[in-house]
């Protein structure tokens, strides 16, 4: 997370483009031996059949309405995998770049079964084809931008299956490890990670009072993980008060942009398609919010001081600051030390798809909020709604500056 994989992938796009159009102007004083030998293969032949594949529908619209502002950039090349494998049937593209692989399809939980079992008859791929494998067929080269820690559903392609897919192609690997979002920086993300992942307290591990009892102990199978203290230049702060954090959150909208509040999918759309004066609020804490009021490009729109995002409407977009409500679906197991999820309590239907495997759903949500964290460039708000949770974490979101 944070790593630039879009904003990479938009240079290179930009890159290849002017490349193609002969209009790419020369910078002196950069390396352009490898810009030099693209020039010369493009040159060489034909030009090259380019496509970019966004499979979330918010990022893909806000990534279009970008390219309508740069030149030799048409936001037709931003595509979805079908609208891409549609086009390449009669040619196929020369390089398709894929940002957020981990979100590609696999034949599990959809909401549209016929449209993607059409895609695989056209392609000659049995009826569990996979977008990856979509791609794989519909271009020569492929560029693709992937992060199994991002996966959140479980329509999602696995990671043993994008593994096995693309073991069977002639591949390079290359590894995004500079932090270029998070002021926190790559101690900020591997930070967040075993907070959320690793059995980082101990069991029984509670005084009398319900509060967590930080010790060393080499004997026991669980590790104590230490609190961090503040992070520099970056703000981790807890709230016992929804009202106050969501305050705040505005505050800083206010002051600086893009700031807003996200929550895991632990209550019921039922604001969806009503006026936007509606009396009616989905998530039932505090003063009473709503779900986002749009799907696509919510970051950008004229969101209401009392409006929250799903983890769909912020995967893959910076924020200034990130205020994250941790639903009721999530609590902590006192007994076992670990970060556990309530089936019952987790309302995404096709997000819960996963028969019962449950600790496939858990590692699901964790990696909902694992993202949802680190969205922030400037800081995270945390407000905590199960009582275990909140004070297992207290002690490790209590980073102000």
């Amino acid at each position: 997370a944070g790593t630039g994989k879009t904003i990479l992938a938009v240079f290179l796009l930009k890159l290849l483009a002017d490349l193609n159009n002969n209009t790419y102007e020369v910078d002196e004083t950069a390396e352009a031996t490898d810009v030099s030998e693209l020039q010369a293969l493009i040159r060489s032949g034909k030009k090259l059949r380019i496509g970019f594949i966004v499979p979330q529908q918010s990022l893909r619209q806000t990534l279009k309405n970008v390219f309508k502002t740069i030149r030799s950039m048409p936001d037709n090349l931003i595509m979805t995998p079908a609208e891409a494998a549609k086009a390449a049937l009669n040619e196929p593209f020369d390089l398709l770049v894929c940002d957020e692989a981990h979100r590609l399809h696999r034949r599990e939980a959809l909401s549209q079964y016929p449209q993607h079992d059409k895609i695989n008859r056209l392609l000659g791929l049995p009826e569990n084809g996979t977008e990856l494998e979509w791609i794989i067929r519909s271009s020569h080269m492929q560029l693709l931008f992937y992060d199994s820690d991002q996966s959140v559903k479980p329509s999602d392609i696995t990671k043993d299956m994008f593994d096995r897919t693309i073991s069977r192609q002639s591949i390079q690997r290359l590894k995004l490890t500079s932090q270029l979002r998070c002021l926190g920086g790559d101690d900020y993300i591997q930070y967040i990670k075993e907070v959320l992942n690793a059995p980082t307290g101990f069991p029984n591990a509670f005084d009398d009072h319900g509060r967590l009892i930080m010790r060393e102990d080499t004997n026991s199978p669980f590790i104590a993980l230490v609190p961090h203290g503040p992070f520099k230049g970056y703000t981790l702060k807890m709230y016992d008060d929804i009202d106050q954090m969501m305050d705040e959150i505005n505050r800083l909208d206010k002051e600086y942009g893009l700031s807003c509040a996200v929550a895991g999918y632990a209550w019921k759309w039922i604001s969806k398609g009503l006026p936007k004066d509606t009396d009616v609020r989905d998530i039932n804490i505090g003063r009473g919010y709503l779900w986002n009021r749009t799907y696509t490009d919510w970051i950008n729109s004229n969101r209401l001081p009392y409006e929250v995002g799903c983890i769909h409407t912020v995967q893959g977009y910076d924020l200034n600051y990130v205020g994250v409500i941790f639903g009721p679906e999530i609590t902590y197991n006192k007994t076992n030390g670990r970060i556990e999820v309530i089936k019952k309590n987790y309302k995404d239907s096709l997000g819960k798809a996963v028969g019962n495997d449950e600790e496939a759903l858990r590692k699901y949500i964790i990696n909902i909020y694992a993202t949802l964290l680190t969205r922030g460039i400037h800081g995270a708000l945390v407000y905590v709604c199960d009582p275990d949770l909140r004070e297992y974490l207290r002690p490790y979101m209590q980073c102000d500056n």
